[in-house]
């Protein structure tokens, strides 16, 4: 998973990026809504977390520029208070999901996670082809119900000119 995070003023004691990582996702930092529109062109993201404050109102432009630059990847917005119309210009300028307060950074994840699994299509955590299922969610998986070990690391043993890179 690879998000795209923005917060006008960065935090060095905020965890929540930390969290991401931890849970596997690629996080790219900026506190420059120019450089979110100039990443947005050369980079493809899963999922745009922008955390807007009530304070400062011209952020909510932001979601309308992604929007009209035709981003496909969900925008989650998080905020830690905001009244109802504000909630609500966030939601007009085109987010996909708007999280007040949330409660832990497990919250955040999971509705990013799911919201990242709907845009590409899958109702589902789980993916079932024959006897095999693939767990998007747990990362793992079975074949005939037993779970399958796998590795980061890419062999090439039998194909010594082949590529490095996997193939999908």
């Amino acid at each position: 998973m690879k998000i795209l995070s923005f917060e006008t003023f960065l935090n060095k004691t905020d965890l929540l990026t930390p969290f991401l990582r931890s849970r596997l996702a690629i996080v790219d930092e900026t506190n420059d809504s120019e450089e979110v529109l100039d990443l947005i062109k050369f980079y493809e993201y899963d999922a745009i977390l922008l955390r807007l404050s009530e304070e400062r109102p011209g952020e909510v432009e932001l979601i309308r520029k992604l929007r009209m630059a035709k981003v496909r990847a969900p925008i989650v917005v998080i905020a830690r208070s905001m009244t109802e119309a504000a909630r609500l210009r966030i939601l007009q300028a085109g987010a996909d999901d708007l999280i007040v307060n949330a409660l832990s950074h497990e919250e955040v994840f999971m509705k990013m996670q799911n919201l990242i699994r709907r845009s590409r299509g899958f109702q589902d955590s789980s993916l079932c082809i024959g006897s095999v299922e693939n767990q998007h969610d747990a990362k793992k998986i079975f074949a005939k119900g037993k779970p399958v070990t796998l590795t980061k690391k890419i062999s090439n043993r039998g194909n010594p000119g082949a590529s490095q890179r996997p193939r999908c």
